[in-house]
Order: structure tokens, then C-alpha cells, then sequence
């Protein structure tokens, strides 16, 4: 059996493979992707994406008024996962390798995005930015298990606050994945970005 090369690519759509380590970042194939994966190692009780999480994001940051590239980088934040997979945190925390890996990967995001790199975000930006995909976790636990969702959450992340625009535009839908994968790409025609409108 030939492994010569079975360990070097994946592949990502008909006749398409890419190295994950070096992707060459087609944006349908990430919105497939990310609307396929599921966050919290799928334990919710339902299908909740990564591109929905993304897309919740950032309508938010869009709400609040935050800049163009801001916005941009919040709707792509999670892409990397489409080469590397999600890991929950505890996990990801315990792998500095992963980082170093997914570090990389994102360097061909964000050139694939038009951005050069994070410095297009100065510090208050990229803290809120870090600050609203934190508070997004609270908004989603309750919509999955709501008076049963664990109190370390609030504990660390604060509280729900109901009728806010946090509750309004970050608590998920649960949309399927043809819908999730659908409201990224859209998203993504905002920005021109490639084969967004695919």
C-alpha cells in the first residue's frame, strides 16, 4: 500500500486536494466545511456549526459599529478549522503544537481573506473581538441546555442578558447545515471574497 503521499493532503471537494499544513483556501470549500463541523465535540443536544457560530459573531461585532476588517476577521476567525478540525478547549490548551499548526494555517486564511495578517486590528479591536467569541458561549450553552447548562459558565464568562443585543445576535439558531452553510457564504460576499457567491 503506497503512503508516500496519503500523509501530506486531504481532500476537500470532487478531485480537490489540498496539504491542510498549506492550504489553497477555496471559500466554498470552508463554508462546507465549518457549516459540517459542530462546536462543543458535538454534545449539544443539536447540530450547532462552527459557521453559524461565525456568522453570529460577527453580525455582532457588525452591530456594534467595529470596521470593516474587524468584522471580516471575526466572520473568519474559526477557518482554520477547516483544515485542522475544532478541539475543545481543555484539549487545545494541553497541545501547543495544535496552536503552532493552527497559527500557520491562518496565515493562508487571512491572505486568501485580502488581510495581511492581525496587525490590521489594533489591540482594543482584537481584545473585544477575543471578548465578544467568549461571550458567545454563554448565549449558546443556554439556547442547547438552558437551566441544565453547567454554572461554570457564567461563572467564567459572566451573565445571559436578556433582550440585549449580546442575547439578540449571538444566541444560536440551530440552523442545518445546508442553511449554515448558505448564511456564511453570503456573509462572505460582503468582502468580495472569492467563491462566496458560489
Amino acid at each position: 500500500m503506497k503512503t508516500s503521499k496519503s500523509t501530506q493532503w486531504i481532500q476537500t471537494g470532487p478531485r480537490r486536494t489540498t496539504d491542510p499544513l498549506h492550504p489553497d483556501v477555496r471559500w466554498n470549500e470552508v463554508a462546507h466545511s465549518l457549516a459540517s463541523q459542530v462546536r462543543y465535540g458535538g454534545h449539544m443536544p443539536e447540530h450547532f456549526s462552527i459557521a453559524e457560530h461565525c456568522c453570529r459573531v460577527h453580525d455582532y461585532i457588525e452591530a456594534r459599529g467595529f470596521n470593516t476588517e474587524t468584522c471580516l476577521v471575526a466572520l473568519i476567525h474559526d477557518a482554520t478549522e477547516a483544515y485542522c478540525s475544532d478541539l475543545q478547549r481543555p484539549i487545545k490548551r494541553r497541545l501547543p503544537a495544535y496552536k503552532q499548526i493552527e497559527n500557520r494555517i491562518e496565515h493562508y486564511i487571512l491572505d486568501a481573506a485580502g488581510l495581511d495578517g492581525f496587525t490590521v486590528l489594533d489591540k482594543v479591536s482584537w481584545l473585544l473581538l477575543k471578548e465578544a467569541d467568549n461571550e458567545a458561549l454563554i448565549y449558546e450553552v443556554t439556547a442547547a441546555w438552558g437551566k441544565d447548562a453547567d454554572p461554570g459558565w457564567f461563572e467564567l464568562f459572566g451573565p445571559v442578558c436578556p433582550g440585549s443585543l449580546a442575547s439578540q445576535y449571538l444566541t444560536p439558531m440551530f440552523w442545518d447545515r445546508a442553511k449554515a452553510k448558505k448564511e456564511y457564504l453570503k456573509r462572505l460576499a460582503k468582502y468580495g471574497l472569492g467563491e462566496a457567491t458560489e
